[in-house]
């Protein structure tokens, strides 16, 4: 049997009644099910969903969040109705156990505490469940009882696509600013240093021996540097010896930076400014989330996510009420060159969102991936169905959603919407790389600062020999 196939078994053992024959399966499929998997997989169940058909309740009372594409509600003939992916799971186990069910919304969309939100209207058991894909919080554990775990989430963040690699760009990107410290302090250290021992050597050895200046030792280092010739001569062997320790330190240095910029200017990896919470916090990064939900909660409590913590504390970091969490609010929050910390599948979704409509609209398919998703998660949680403390209903609903869980139905339920291929990477790849104006901005620096400094110091020259004919001119008077 297919993959398919399975799923539909495992759907139809939800569904359907355990004397219904296995009705819903069509009839090649029938065929091939073996008949010991009706008699020891249905007949075990069979009196359990017995029981729970008698003792379970005709109405439910439910909550939930407004938190699409996840759950949500809509008015049907003057009812709210559940919507989403919980409420499609939520209504195979009203199809299965014959229930209905009343919504009660919580004063404020928030997960709440023991007074407020959804964890508010569960505590006081004002309703019996919540149908919502609530995180797994270690401190509302003394507040809910949660069910089935559904899945796990990641949360990460979104943000506009840099037009740069965070590597740098042009001549700087082969190294990082570490290793050019040390280039720089390795050519104003080794000329006065190969100065100091020729000097020594002259002074201490009674043959004759060359002797440089340090302006001369300070040329040779800079022009082998940029691998020039020298018309510097050594004699002694320890003068022999320095110089070629420097020119062979030169050639390795030289060597890999050639080949580091070819490989940057051609394939490169393009990398964010930020990797994580920690690099949001230190570059003062400003972010916004949504208010009242996990992440809000989690940042608040101060265990985890610390850096976030500190990031609110010095108002770079906002929790705001994004109006039943629209693609569009969100684009403008980040089109303000704002940071987005959100689920991992609705970053996912806006950015397929925001490629179809710029589809729509004729824009160019290299302007089209405007957003790009950090590589990697902020934070992971699982999620579940919560239920008043000391409930018993979820003892019926765990073991239908458990069989959907292990199923996949979950799984694809959640990301069906979604593209079956990555929209928008982070390395778009799809075009080979041309050398950019922006490539060679380090060259221009270079030119303008060299003739500028050529310029004064040519001045300085100048000035100092219009002063030194002054003075001849007065000692001949």
């Amino acid at each position: 049997m297919t993959g398919f196939e399975l799923m539909l078994i495992e759907i139809c053992s939800i569904l359907q009644n355990v004397t219904s024959n296995n009705s819903c399966l069509p009839s090649q499929v029938k065929k091939e099910i073996p008949s010991r998997y009706d008699d020891q997989v249905f007949s075990a169940v069979a009196p359990y969903l017995s029981e729970t058909r008698n003792n379970f309740p005709t109405e439910l009372r439910i909550t939930t969040l407004q938190d699409p594409p996840l759950s949500g509600t809509k008015l049907v003939n003057g009812s709210l109705v559940g919507v989403g992916h919980a409420f499609y799971i939520f209504n195979l186990m009203q199809a299965k156990l014959n229930f209905t069910y009343k919504i009660i919304l919580p004063e404020r969309n928030i997960l709440g505490d023991e007074s407020s939100g959804v964890f508010g209207l569960l505590y006081t058991k004002q309703v019996d469940m919540a149908v919502a894909f609530l995180p797994v919080l270690s401190e509302a554990h003394n507040t809910v009882k949660y069910g089935t775990y559904l899945d796990e989430m990641e949360w990460t963040i979104l943000m506009k696509r840099p037009q740069e690699s965070a590597t740098g760009s042009g001549l700087l990107a082969p190294f990082d600013t570490t290793v050019w410290i040390l280039i720089l302090i390795s050519v104003i250290i080794v000329g006065p240093t190969i100065y100091i021992l020729i000097y020594i050597r002259s002074k201490i050895s009674q043959e004759k021996s060359e002797h440089y200046s340090v302006a001369t030792c300070m040329w040779f280092v800079y022009g082998a540097l940029l691998k020039q010739g020298s018309t510097i001569s050594p004699v002694t062997d320890s003068a022999r010896l320095l110089f070629a320790t420097w020119w062979i330190f030169i050639t390795i240095l030289t060597s890999f930076y050639t080949a580091n910029l070819t490989a940057f200017l051609t394939l490169s990896q393009f990398t964010l400014p930020i990797k994580s919470v920690d690099d949001l916090a230190s570059k003062g990064q400003v972010w916004v989330a949504e208010k009242g939900l996990a992440l809000d909660m989690i940042v608040a409590e101060g265990n985890e996510l610390q850096p976030l913590n500190l990031s609110t504390s010095k108002g770079k970091g906002h929790f705001v009420d994004l109006r039943n969490k629209s693609y569009s609010t969100v684009i403008r929050h980040i089109d303000q060159n704002k940071m987005f910390l959100g689920e991992k599948h609705f970053v996912q979704g806006l950015i397929f969102y925001d490629y179809i409509d710029k589809s729509h609209k004729g824009i160019d398919e290299g302007k089209r991936c405007t957003y790009v998703i950090m590589p990697g998660h902020i934070l992971l949680k699982r999620r579940a169905f919560a239920y008043p403390l000391g409930s018993l209903i979820n003892v019926v609903m765990d073991k239908h959603i458990l069989a959907l869980v292990e199923s996949g139905i979950v799984k694809y339920i959640t990301t069906a919407y979604l593209p079956g291929t990555e929209i928008c990477p982070l390395n778009l790849g799809s075009k080979e790389r041309q050398l950019r104006n922006s490539d060679l901005t380090m060259t221009y620096k270079v030119v303008f600062i060299g003739f500028t400094v050529a310029a004064v110091a040519f001045l300085v020259e100048l000035l100092y020999l219009c002063k030194c004919k002054k003075k001849k001119k007065k000692k001949k008077w």
